[in-house]
Protein backbone atom coordinates (compact mmCIF):
# COMPACT_ATOMS: atom_id res chain seq x y z
CA UNK A 1 0.00 0.00 0.00
CA UNK A 2 3.05 2.15 0.63
CA UNK A 3 4.27 2.26 -2.74
CA UNK A 4 0.87 1.99 -4.30
CA UNK A 5 0.45 5.78 -2.03
CA UNK A 6 3.70 6.96 -2.30
CA UNK A 7 5.26 5.71 -6.12
CA UNK A 8 2.50 4.52 -8.35
CA UNK A 9 -0.30 6.64 -8.13
CA UNK A 10 1.87 9.86 -8.15
CA UNK A 11 3.51 8.38 -11.32
CA UNK A 12 0.22 7.55 -13.16
CA UNK A 13 -1.72 10.81 -12.11
CA UNK A 14 1.53 14.02 -12.16
CA UNK A 15 0.98 14.98 -8.59
CA UNK A 16 1.93 14.59 -4.95
CA UNK A 17 0.91 11.39 -3.09
CA UNK A 18 -2.86 11.40 -2.12
CA UNK A 19 -4.22 12.00 1.23
CA UNK A 20 -6.69 9.47 2.61
CA UNK A 21 -9.68 11.05 1.36
CA UNK A 22 -8.19 11.12 -2.27
CA UNK A 23 -6.42 7.73 -1.66
CA UNK A 24 -9.94 5.87 -0.33
CA UNK A 25 -11.32 7.64 -3.68
CA UNK A 26 -9.34 6.13 -6.37
CA UNK A 27 -10.14 2.84 -4.69
CA UNK A 28 -13.51 3.27 -5.62
CA UNK A 29 -14.46 1.39 -7.76
CA UNK A 30 -12.39 -2.01 -7.88
CA UNK A 31 -11.77 -1.60 -11.53
CA UNK A 32 -9.96 1.19 -11.54
CA UNK A 33 -7.23 -1.19 -9.96
CA UNK A 34 -5.93 1.09 -6.97
CA UNK A 35 -8.07 -0.91 -4.57
CA UNK A 36 -6.37 -0.70 -1.04
CA UNK A 37 -4.84 -4.07 -0.58
CA UNK A 38 -4.86 -3.76 3.45
CA UNK A 39 -8.36 -3.37 3.00
CA UNK A 40 -9.14 -6.21 0.58
CA UNK A 41 -7.00 -9.39 1.88
CA UNK A 42 -9.12 -10.40 4.76
CA UNK A 43 -12.61 -9.73 2.48
CA UNK A 44 -10.97 -12.34 -0.42
CA UNK A 45 -9.76 -14.74 2.20
CA UNK A 46 -13.04 -14.97 3.64
CA UNK A 47 -14.42 -14.86 0.13
CA UNK A 48 -11.81 -17.74 -1.04
CA UNK A 49 -12.81 -19.59 2.25
CA UNK A 50 -16.72 -19.63 1.25
CA UNK A 51 -16.28 -20.48 -2.50
CA UNK A 52 -14.12 -23.17 -1.83
CA UNK A 53 -15.89 -24.95 1.60
CA UNK A 54 -17.69 -27.43 -0.49
CA UNK A 55 -14.19 -29.12 -2.28
CA UNK A 56 -13.54 -29.47 1.14
CA UNK A 57 -16.54 -31.62 2.19
CA UNK A 58 -16.10 -33.55 -1.14
CA UNK A 59 -12.41 -34.61 -0.28
CA UNK A 60 -13.50 -35.70 2.95
CA UNK A 61 -15.94 -37.59 1.81
CA UNK A 62 -13.80 -38.78 -1.10
CA UNK A 63 -16.81 -39.02 -3.49
CA UNK A 64 -17.08 -37.42 -6.87
CA UNK A 65 -18.16 -33.84 -7.74
CA UNK A 66 -22.41 -33.33 -7.12
CA UNK A 67 -24.59 -30.98 -8.90
CA UNK A 68 -25.24 -29.33 -5.27
CA UNK A 69 -21.75 -28.56 -4.87
CA UNK A 70 -21.74 -26.71 -8.03
CA UNK A 71 -25.33 -24.87 -7.00
CA UNK A 72 -24.06 -24.15 -3.66
CA UNK A 73 -20.68 -22.19 -5.46
CA UNK A 74 -22.65 -20.21 -7.61
CA UNK A 75 -24.56 -19.21 -4.79
CA UNK A 76 -22.15 -17.96 -3.06
CA UNK A 77 -20.28 -16.29 -5.60
CA UNK A 78 -23.38 -14.30 -6.04
CA UNK A 79 -23.76 -13.54 -2.88
CA UNK A 80 -19.94 -12.39 -2.76
CA UNK A 81 -20.15 -10.59 -5.56
CA UNK A 82 -23.64 -8.41 -3.99
CA UNK A 83 -21.65 -8.00 -0.76
CA UNK A 84 -18.53 -6.21 -2.54
CA UNK A 85 -20.66 -4.40 -4.46
CA UNK A 86 -23.11 -2.98 -1.39
CA UNK A 87 -19.49 -2.75 0.75
CA UNK A 88 -18.28 -0.17 -2.61
CA UNK A 89 -21.83 1.57 -2.63
CA UNK A 90 -21.17 2.11 1.20
CA UNK A 91 -18.00 3.61 0.29
CA UNK A 92 -18.48 5.40 -1.88
CA UNK A 93 -21.73 7.26 -0.10
CA UNK A 94 -19.74 7.73 3.03
CA UNK A 95 -17.34 9.62 1.20
CA UNK A 96 -18.62 11.55 -1.32
CA UNK A 97 -19.74 14.74 1.43
CA UNK A 98 -16.32 14.21 2.58
CA UNK A 99 -14.85 15.67 -0.47
CA UNK A 100 -14.15 19.33 -0.70
CA UNK A 101 -13.24 20.02 -4.53
CA UNK A 102 -16.70 19.96 -6.64
CA UNK A 103 -14.24 17.70 -9.32
CA UNK A 104 -13.82 15.24 -6.79
CA UNK A 105 -17.72 15.35 -5.76
CA UNK A 106 -18.35 14.89 -9.50
CA UNK A 107 -15.90 12.13 -10.41
CA UNK A 108 -17.84 10.13 -7.61
CA UNK A 109 -21.60 10.83 -9.43
CA UNK A 110 -20.16 9.77 -12.81
CA UNK A 111 -18.42 6.84 -11.32
CA UNK A 112 -21.84 5.81 -9.05
CA UNK A 113 -23.63 6.39 -13.04
CA UNK A 114 -21.39 3.54 -14.36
Amino acid sequence: ENIVRSTLIPSLTGRAHPGDLERLLLSLPPRLGFTIPTNLSAIEFDASVTVTKPYDLILQKKTHYPLSVIEAQIQAKKQIHQSKQQQTQDTAANLLPQLSESSHQRSMVLTQEK
